[in-house]
């Protein structure tokens, strides 16, 4: 399961601060003395308009506790309507009786309102006030609540533990355990290894002086000594430390590791029950190395294997551009490599099929997903990989360009010496395996964005300092405002977009950005290298 931060936010500034700390989903509360109350809609429809986040509304009409009347419920299915009609992603409410108990009338309701708007459901720390957290579970989880925010019944997550473990031991398939109460940077890391949740809640909270409130003999503080004169804000570097804390370099690497080893292993499968059967040829410098056997078995009278051919073809091109393509993907590319070699040696796997037009079908396709899972993990299987990268970084063109033309050139060879009709099937095989690649990544495509601001001289002389690509403004008028604004221009590639779009909006929470494909791009393009 993914690990999944979420901020608490009692503001529009908060959610801004916990978008741009690097958090995914946020509950939007007010009053966040008060243990979080109902917020505005206008909240709301700022958060969702100038944010990517997934939204948990708080539906809760005053402080103290969760036992309602009917005056008081009319007033919470009425903002959990409105709440889901202008975009909350879901509504976090909790309703006892004055016994500890669920109000399973109360929560069937709000259940039904959720549900019907294709919302998340989530009970909050109402479930801290139950007698019997066990029944309380297990009623949630039969009435249809898809999350239950609980301490442990503790006023501290940490002091409730033992309990969030049991409970995620025993419901975690049936229901999301989200843990919140002092959580933090320093302990959200601890808490999912010892209990196995993988949310965590969090306040990140600072403070900000207001001279206000206390003035003469009028206090309008809530805020305990040092406070008294503060409010609480959530921070944005305590949004990125706890959020960083939980994707660490050490759990970066090991996914790493796993798609190299997938893929490698999938490389050798491939190539032994799909490409060598049916007497294909594969794409890149394995295509090369299955090459030069052929021809050194059928003509030389002797085999210089393609998993040493994997090797020798990739080390030295890797060694002469891995400082423009980053070393950890070099480093990581070439043990793909190496992995590969080893197990076409050690492996013998067996051809499934007889038909040729099967095996390049299924060879084709599992070849090409074999290269996204490595390409997502942040690698390569190496060797066109590597020049294309580097001609496309220095260049500013598609790698894939350079790496069509490289296979072509070894089909013609393929073709006059062992047969075009061979070489016609690996065309189709090739072409299958760049349309799967094609599907699923898109790193490398380049977008145009429009950016619409008043803020255009802070946002270019910020995107020049962390971008190198260039960039146009020319003035304009709103058409509908008729006030005087500016029009950005410039073209990216697709993985940077949303980066990009992050530090625009840092400088102008309010400007318009129009992301449009790119289908042909001339002049000077600088690529960033693939850390």
């Amino acid at each position: 399961m993914e690990r999944i931060i979420e901020i608490c936010c009692g503001s529009y500034e908060d959610a801004l601060n916990a978008y741009h700390g690097g958090a995914k989903r946020i509950e939007l509360n007010n009053a966040l003395h008060l243990g979080g109350l109902t917020p505005s809609l206008a909240t709301l429809k700022l958060t969702k308009k100038n944010t990517n986040l997934k939204v948990i509304t708080m539906v809760r009409p005053r402080g103290a506790g969760f036992c309602y009347n009917e005056i008081e419920f009319e007033v919470m299915k009425e903002d959990a309507k409105s709440l889901l009609e202008n975009g909350a992603d879901g509504i976090a409410f909790g309703c006892l009786n004055k016994d500890g108990s669920i109000c399973i009338k109360q929560t069937k309701e709000m259940i039904e309102i959720i549900k019907s708007y294709q919302g998340e459901v989530v009970f909050h720390r109402a479930f801290d006030c139950v007698e019997d957290p066990y029944t309380s579970i297990e009623l949630l989880i039969e009435l249809g609540v898809d999350r239950i925010l609980t301490s442990g019944l503790k006023p501290k997550a940490i002091d409730g533990k033992d309990l969030i473990k049991n409970l995620q031991e025993k419901y975690g398939s049936q229901i999301e355990i989200l843990t919140g109460s002092g959580m933090n940077a320093s302990n959200a890391k601890e808490m999912m290894k010892y209990t196995g949740i993988y949310q965590v809640h969090s306040s990140c909270k600072d403070w900000v002086n207001d001279a206000t409130t206390h003035r003469h003999e009028v206090s309008y503080a809530y805020a305990p000594v040092p406070h008294e004169n503060d409010y609480d804000v959530v921070s944005k570097e305590l949004v990125e430390k706890i959020v960083k804390s939980i994707y660490d370099k050490k759990t970066r690497t090991l996914v790493t590791f796993l798609c190299v080893l997938i893929s490698a292993l999938s490389q050798a499968y491939v190539i032994q029950v799909f490409i060598q059967p049916a007497n294909l040829l594969s794409s890149g410098f394995t295509g090369v190395a299955i090459l030069i056997e052929k021809i050194t078995s059928t003509y030389f009278g002797f085999s210089f294997s393609t998993s040493l051919g994997m090797i020798v073809l990739n080390v030295p091109v890797a060694i002469l551009c891995y400082k423009n393509i980053s070393p950890r993907f070099t480093l990581f590319s070439l043990l793909q490599v190496f992995l590969a070699s080893l197990f076409l040696k050690v492996c013998q796997f067996q051809p499934l099929f007889n038909d040729i037009l099967l095996n390049i079908t299924f060879g084709g396709v599992s070849y090409g997903l074999m290269a996204v899972l490595v390409l997502r993990g942040n690698a390569s299987t190496g060797g066109t990989d590597f020049i294309a990268l580097y001609i496309s970084n220095k260049k500013g063109k598609s790698i894939w360009e350079y790496v069509f033309v490289f296979n072509t050139l070894i089909l013609m060879i393929f073709g006059s010496m062992f047969g075009w009709i061979h070489a016609g099937y690996s065309i189709l095989f090739q072409f299958i395996s760049t349309k799967t690649i094609d599907s699923f990544y898109h790193r490398y495509e380049r977008v145009t964005l429009q950016i619409t601001t008043k803020k255009s001289k802070e946002i270019v002389e910020a995107y020049i300092q962390y971008y190198r690509h260039g960039i146009s403004c020319v003035e304009a008028i709103g058409g509908y405002s008729k006030q005087p604004m500016n029009l950005l221009h410039t073209v990216v590639s697709s993985y940077e977009v949303q980066d990009i779009i992050d530090l625009m909006k840092d400088v102008d929470p309010d400007l318009i950005v129009n992301v449009i494909k790119t289908e042909n791009f001339y002049g000077g393009f600088y690529q960033q290298p693939i850390e």
